[in-house]
């Protein structure tokens, strides 16, 4: 009987991001290859979520649990986030249980779907199975924010990671990678890759109230997001009716909110805070456009959720999310190049809003990955 092995750190029947894309994978392995058994090699954490969600699983019998657990220290040192530290302590463990598992019976493929970083070693290990796929990943593009001495040691880690990621990268036979600079890296390395974001999401019903001067701004208010930008592009003249919801929380937030009165546009942000999925997604669905501003992405999963929504995107050049707006195909924008990056979102926007309105899209759905898999599965690619 044939058999795999999906290495999948975090994962989570119900959860989004990560934890949900190494479900989804999961799921669509089970369906790709309804008589192969196949092994599941995951971190211990999420070990009753998993059990719980097989219950209620289409070929659940053929998946065999391997929980491997975070060593105590780890976790109390780190507690229950699934960090890089968390991840590399538990890698030991998670490559003897791989390696035992290809001993005892052939493996016809070895696919590792999180982390979602070049930077961290994979799991697996070369002859472990015929064939080893690594991904959706990316690795680094570029440091952002700060300058002089600050700028100088974030291009210095910038380095410093593309190196270990080159080296790391040689074990699969085929990568698949998540944007751009990640695909260009790849090749420059001379490695087989395949190009698809890590996002899950389904189609989302539409709004009959769709709010077409309302811009929306979704994530963690932290500097490498940017968020700045984002109030600052109001000031364009061309978006003097436009609003902007920002949905989400974090430390710049009283900075943005006197940014906001300093600009002059404070009665036109609205700031809702941390909010759950089904509160943004309901707000996305009855706005105009997606801004995200953010200086470096893999891939942007709230890309994918707009687009879900019936939402393109303006993203900004260099940021790892251009290939996410190209595949989503809806009339998103990447900014221009320019001194002023306020100014060159803002005719970002101006340029989506001149695009018709898309239709929700399920180019992310779930559905698209047993025919993914069976692309990236084949001996022969």
């Amino acid at each position: 009987m044939p058999a795999l092995a999906l290495v999948s750190f975090t994962i989570h029947p119900t959860a989004g991001s990560e934890a949900g894309v190494g479900w989804a994978f999961l799921t669509a392995a089970l369906e790709l290859q309804p008589s192969a058994t196949v092994h599941l090699v995951f971190d211990a954490r999420d070990e009753q979520a998993v059990r719980l969600g097989l219950e209620r699983l289409p070929g659940a019998e053929r998946v065999v649990v391997h929980a491997v657990p975070v060593p105590a220290p780890v976790l109390r040192r780190y507690g229950d986030r699934r960090t890089r530290q968390s991840y590399l302590a538990w890698l030991p463990g998670a490559r003897r249980r791989l390696r035992a598992i290809g001993r005892a019976e052939r493996l016809t493929v070895a696919h590792q779907v999180t982390f979602a970083s070049g930077v961290l070693p994979p799991a697996m290990s070369r002859g472990v199975a015929d064939r080893i796929v690594w991904g959706p990943l990316s690795v680094p593009a570029s440091a952002s924010g700060g300058a002089g001495r600050v700028a100088l040691l974030g291009r210095t880690a910038v380095g410093i990671a593309s190196a270990v990621a080159a080296r790391n990268l040689r074990v699969a036979d085929l990568l698949v990678v998540n944007n751009d600079h990640t695909l260009a890296f790849a090749e420059e390395h001379g490695r087989a890759v395949a190009v698809e974001p890590n996002i899950v999401v389904e189609r989302q019903p539409g709004s009959a109230d769709r709010d077409e001067r309302l811009l929306v701004l979704a994530g963690h208010l932290v500097e490498r997001k940017r968020p700045w930008l984002a109030i600052s592009a109001l000031r364009d003249p061309r978006l003097a009716e436009h609003r902007l919801a920002v949905l989400g929380d974090g430390p710049l937030r009283p900075m943005l909110e006197r940014l906001a009165v300093t600009e002059g546009v404070a009665d036109r942000v609205r700031f809702h805070g941390a909010v759950d999925r089904s509160t943004a997604l309901e707000v996305m669905s009855g706005a105009r456009l997606l801004v995200h501003p953010s200086s470096r992405e893999g891939s942007p999963w709230v890309v994918g959720e707009a687009a879900a929504c019936g939402l393109a995107a303006v993203v900004m050049p260099g940021s790892g999310a251009e290939a996410t707006v190209r595949l989503c195909d809806n009339g998103g924008v990447v900014a221009p190049e320019g001194p002023d990056e306020a100014a060159a979102l803002a005719a970002g926007v101006v340029e989506a809003l001149e695009h018709p309105i898309p239709g929700a899209s399920d180019r992310f759905s779930a559905g698209r990955l047993p025919g993914l898999l069976a692309a990236w599965y084949a001996p022969d690619r």
